[in-house]
């Protein structure tokens, strides 16, 4: 970990723990992360992950948590050619949004932000285009979430 500052390393944990049942106290952290990670639990466990991470957040906390976008067609593809092979990431279960959207609700997490790594074109001529709607078929998204108390 020659990334971090000594004295900040010192002051984390590290915990190997199942997502879909976290080794921690109900409310117990205000900030939880998730990236590109739930989407590889097979037989649709992110939802049960995701339903672990509302768990033990705090109420007014927040979550950051991306997956694999199944909007994004060419990606999907991919994806699945690359399991049928045997790849290195093993299972990866491409998300609609729509399907995140209501696990994130049903969990009381409410969505504040969404973004996507969709690009158009590496060339820099066109950089300046915006076409706001293509923000939703990135390969990866991912919304930042705040638990709310119901």
């Amino acid at each position: 970990m020659e990334e971090l500052h000594p004295e900040l390393f010192k002051k984390m944990d590290f915990v190997a723990t199942d997502a879909k049942s976290l080794k921690f106290s109900d409310a117990s952290f205000n900030l939880v992360l998730a990236m590109s990670s739930l989407e590889h639990i097979p037989d649709g466990g992110w939802r049960t992950a995701i339903k672990e991470i509302s768990r033990v957040l705090t109420p007014g906390g927040y979550a950051v948590i991306t997956m694999s976008n199944k909007l994004n067609f060419i990606y999907y593809l991919w994806s699945k050619i690359q399991q049928r092979k045997g790849c290195a990431f093993g299972f990866e279960e491409c998300i609609y949004l729509w399907d995140l959207w209501a696990v994130l609700r049903k969990e009381n997490l409410v969505p504040v932000k969404f973004a996507s790594n969709f690009w158009l074109t590496p060339s820099i001529w066109l950089k300046w285009l915006e076409f706001p709607f293509l923000k939703y078929f990135g390969p990866r998204m991912g919304f930042l979430v705040r638990k709310i108390k119901r």
